[in-house]
This record gives C-alpha cells, structure tokens and sequence, in this order.
C-alpha cells in the first residue's frame, strides 16, 4: 500500500474532508489531494503532524509493511484483560443470562398467545374440556394481541443483540491498546 493509500484510507476512517485536513496542517486541499494521490510526497515534519492527528504511529505512515496488518499488531493491556474478564464473569455473566431469560420468557409467552386458539380447538375436539364462548374470544384476543406484538418483541431483540455486539466491541478496545 503506497503512502497516499494510507493518508486517504487514514482520513476516511477519521471521517475527515480533505479540505479540513489541509486546515489543520496549514496547507491546501490540492496539497491533500496530489498526497492522497501519490503525485507528491509530505515533509516528514507534515507526516509527523498527521501521524499525530490520525494518533498512528508514524512508521506506519513510512513504513513497507501493510497498515491494515499494522493494526491488527496491537498490544495486550493485561490489567485491562483482567478487570473485563473479571466483570464480565460476575457481572456480566448475570446481566446477560437475566436478560436472555426474560427475551426468552417474552417469546415463549407470545407463541403461547398465538397458538391459544388451536390449543383450545384441539382440547374441545379431544374432549379436555368443554366449549366455551368466552374461551374462544379470549383465545382469539390473545392470538391477535400476539401478532401485533410480535413485530415490538423482534425489534427489542435486534436491539439487545446490536447492544451485546457493542458490549464485546468496548470490551476489545479496553484490551486491545494501541
């Protein structure tokens, strides 16, 4: 990866504008541009700067080796490895198992509802039980109040799962230092 593949990767995954990068390093946007586009190269005093401000190494600018594999070299804080793999047991641990349980209980109970009125169907059919009006529309009422659940209790779901990604993603930051 040539160095003007790493400045223009570095800034997009700042999320910064070629033009607000030349204002930071007091040159034009043109000057970003013909770096980003290998036709000119930085000061090393510029690439000093911006390795500052991208807070990258600045071997990593300069150097033959691919950033992308730079990365993923990084060191293990031991202290940090420890204080997350003792919160996640004790803590962690039983927040996760509570809040599956109860995800758990709520999907159970809403498949319970919906198939209320083949349960009753069935049990009158075989006998168990009598018919009775009010078991049928309170069977009904409980399918139709699990169907309109239904789409509530999966965007929960995709929101306990995204919030669990996010968890671990912290978790290997506070590992993983720079």
């Amino acid at each position: 990866m040539t160095l003007g593949q790493k400045l223009q990767e570095l800034r997009q995954e700042n999320e910064v504008t070629q033009s607000q990068i030349a204002k930071e390093l007091y040159v034009t946007r043109q000057t970003v541009s013909r770096w980003e586009q290998d036709q000119t190269l930085p000061s090393i005093e510029t690439l000093n700067q911006i390795a500052h401000i991208y807070q990258t190494p600045l071997n990593t600018l300069v150097s033959d080796e691919d950033y992308n594999e730079q990365k993923n070299h990084k060191r293990i804080n031991i202290l940090a490895l420890f204080g997350v793999i003792l919160f996640n047991l004790i803590v962690g641990l039983a927040v996760f198992i509570v809040v599956i349980s109860i995800l758990f209980s709520f999907w159970v109970t809403l498949i319970a509802f919906i198939l209320s009125p083949l349960v009753l169907y069935i049990s009158t059919l075989s006998g168990l039980q009598s018919f009775a009006l009010w078991q049928l529309i309170s069977s009904v009422l409980l399918c139709i109040l699990g169907a309109v659940l239904i789409p509530l209790l999966y965007q929960v779901t995709i929101k306990l799962v995204s919030l669990m990604k996010h968890y671990v993603s912290v978790n290997k930051k506070l590992i993983f230092s720079h």
